[in-house]
């Protein structure tokens, strides 16, 4: 058993995996497996093995990814291949498709259910 396999330090009542130096009450270096749910803090982060689910800022995740709170993304984000796109690279918004040819491009029939400003013109959309 290598001799940095399990650690203990009694000073900081704390527990190295794989480190003689634990910089938390347990640091373990290298990967780690449950096989059953992980709840960090309560409801901060939350992985649900029965259901498949990942939950932040909840402990009931009720989707595989449910985020309870604001949500800020960095790079594109796509939601089923073309159905939702945002390409943070140009600034721009897809519906029904991945490559937009400007910042809000839709393939498809678009509701207006009150007034459309095109170029500070305001057009009101009678409904049919």
């Amino acid at each position: 058993m290598a001799t940095d396999a399990l650690h203990v330090e009694a000073s900081t009542q704390s527990v190295g995996l794989g480190t003689k130096v634990p910089d938390a009450k347990l640091h373990v270096v290298g990967n780690v497996y449950t096989s059953g749910d992980l709840t960090v803090d309560e409801n901060t982060f939350h992985v649900d093995a029965v259901n498949h689910a990942v939950g932040i800022e909840t402990k009931s995740p009720n989707a595989n990814l449910h985020v309870a709170g604001n949500t800020y993304i960095s790079g594109d984000l796509t939601v089923d291949e073309n159905t939702f796109h945002v390409d943070a690279t140009v600034h721009s918004v897809g519906i029904e498709t991945k490559d937009p040819d400007a910042n809000l491009h839709v393939v498809g029939n678009v509701y207006v259910s009150s007034n459309l400003t095109v170029d500070n013109d305001t057009f009101h959309v009678d409904s049919v």
